[in-house]
């Protein structure tokens, strides 16, 4: 083996011990048909995360991250930075009773496709000029030493040039972190999770998936999809490597397949990752009617409004007057708080954070993260008090076209096998990253209220998995879903993990636009299977 000198990758970072942590490509000539991706072959694998790759001799290896290093101590293992499956390094965050239970309901069962939506990993600040990007007084900021460790690199990802912007919460100073950039810590995390995905879904895994597992990442076996911000390219990039053992190419990868414009429907693109796709008229006057009703609403303005005079002692400013700037200020609050204090600026206010100085879910930080979801939840929630039809009137237009593609996708699959015909060049396993407003309004319209109700930490995963038992057109098919390592049950009467997949599909169906409504997606999307809205 061989290590790639920093002057032939592409894009690289330095870690804090001067080590160089590979962030790009296995050159597209290098890559080998015999390959192999992370296995789960021993207990090592398993303890230490260490990935085996077997080259040929002469062939370039990228050493990945040392995720042993991990910045997250065993102590900061806390839902409010990280999903409890990177932090613990376990893909399973279930008792291990439950664990046990769901793996007898499996058997004789095979895996076939996985969908993994999920959300980008540990970044600096976004812009919050409703605090004047101040988040307290006296705050540290990015011209830290610790934060030079953090963000001191390149930042283009394999598709996109991304300029290092001076900080405005570090100002005069220019800082070392851009705004909303992905750490070194993100880095390393993101590849974890890429290594905790092979070590359950690849050759000798506790889940191996069909396809993936025999063939590996070959061309088509997995499908990217990201939002074009840098944060989530370079978590894709990461998560891929972890996976595959190489880096992503454009020449499998290219831009207009994986990257979401979101101002655009041009077909080919994952334009149906984003919200509000649909458009219209009647879709701008359900927006305007949730509004208005949230202005009107006394509870959530009086909610709301002792809590943001809570947040302005600690962010040494005055509430809004507005109430729908209520959330933005919360917002940045919980943004600020998360931030610093995860990431190892230890200046956050500690009547925010527990015993061990991480955000608090059980305290005060618990309830500003429980009051600010719920207003990016809030149309939901409004349209669901009006009754269940005028919820999926609201929420087919605004995210219905992501539930109808997964939906087409996994139909597709399910016709496939009935028909007897060949998955082979049909993509496995599915990685979209996107952000945490994008994940809520899922979860809820999934039925998770419990899990919907918090904002999703970083490298949060919702799975969606497709299994099978028999072959030909009396193949059984049945879905389990997993939010951050454990089980849901989004399926009406369901008992264990398993959902029939005749009750997951109609679930999806309920939530896919009607074709006549949503023209922008369906003239755009073509669907590739028996899958139709209900």
């Amino acid at each position: 083996f061989r290590l790639v000198a920093p002057s032939a990758s592409r894009s690289h970072a330095m870690d804090g011990e001067g080590n160089f942590a590979r962030l790009d490509v296995v050159p597209e000539e290098r890559r080998r048909d015999d390959l192999c991706i992370p296995a789960a072959a021993s207990a090592a694998m398993l303890l230490g995360l260490v990935c085996c790759f077997f080259l040929p001799m002469g062939s370039t290896f990228h050493r990945p991250y040392d995720v042993r290093s991990n910045t997250l101590a065993s102590a900061r293992r806390a839902e409010g930075c990280m999903n409890p499956v990177v932090s613990s390094g376990s893909f399973w965050t279930d008792s291990p009773a439950l664990a046990d239970q769901w793996e007898r309901e499996l058997r004789g069962w095979e895996l076939v496709q996985v969908t993994d939506l999920q959300r980008h990993g540990d970044r600096w600040l976004y812009r919050h000029d409703i605090v004047d990007n101040v988040c307290w007084p006296g705050q540290l900021n990015s011209s830290a030493a610790k934060m030079r460790a953090e963000c001191d690199f390149d930042l283009d990802s394999l598709w996109q040039a991304f300029p290092h912007e001076p900080d405005p919460y570090a100002f005069p100073a220019p800082g070392h972190c851009a705004l909303m950039q992905i750490t070194l810590s993100g880095l390393r995390h993101s590849r974890q999770l890429g290594l905790l995905l092979g070590a359950e879904y690849a050759r000798g895994g506790r889940h191996p998936l069909r396809g993936l597992a025999s063939m590996g990442c070959m061309p088509g076996a997995v499908s990217l999809a990201s939002d074009s911000v840098e944060k989530n390219e370079r978590t894709i990039q990461e998560v891929y490597t972890g996976l595959c053992g190489w880096g992503p190419t454009l020449t499998e990868f290219p831009a207009s397949e994986v990257l979401l414009n979101r101002t655009t429907t041009d077909p080919g693109t994952p334009f149906w990752l984003r919200p509000g796709v649909c458009g219209g008229s009647k879709l701008a006057a359900y927006v305007q009617e949730a509004d208005a009703a949230l202005r009107q609403s006394s509870q959530w303005t009086a909610e709301v409004r002792r809590l943001a005079e809570k947040a302005a002692v600690f962010l040494g400013r005055p509430v809004p007057d507005d109430v729908a700037d209520y959330r933005p200020f919360l917002s940045a609050l919980i943004d600020c708080t998360v931030c610093h204090a995860c990431l190892g600026l230890d200046d956050a206010p500690t009547g925010l954070l527990n015993s061990h100085g991480l955000p608090d879910g059980s305290g005060l930080f618990g309830r500003l993260d429980h009051i600010e979801t719920a207003g990016v939840l809030w149309p939901l929630r409004y349209f669901s008090s009006l009754g269940e039809e005028a919820l999926l009137r609201y929420a087919r237009l605004q995210h219905g076209p992501y539930f109808a593609a997964l939906g087409d996708r996994m139909q597709a699959a399910v016709d496939a096998i009935r028909h007897g015909n060949s998955m082979h060049d049909a993509p496995k396993l599915f990685i979209e990253v996107m952000s945490d407003t994008d994940i809520s309004p899922h979860l809820y319209l999934l039925g998770l209220k419990e899990e919907a109700a918090v904002r999703p930490p970083w490298l949060a995963t919702l799975i969606t998995e497709l299994w099978v038992r028999g072959a030909g057109a009396s193949a059984d098919f049945a879905v389990r879903v997993l939010y951050n390592g454990r089980v849901q049950k989004p399926c009406p009467g369901q008992d264990g993990s398993l959902c029939p997949w005749a009750s997951f599909r109609s679930l999806l169906a309920r939530l896919a636009p009607e074709m006549s409504e949503c023209p922008a997606f369906y003239g755009n999307y073509e669907m590739g299977s028996t899958f139709r809205p209900r």
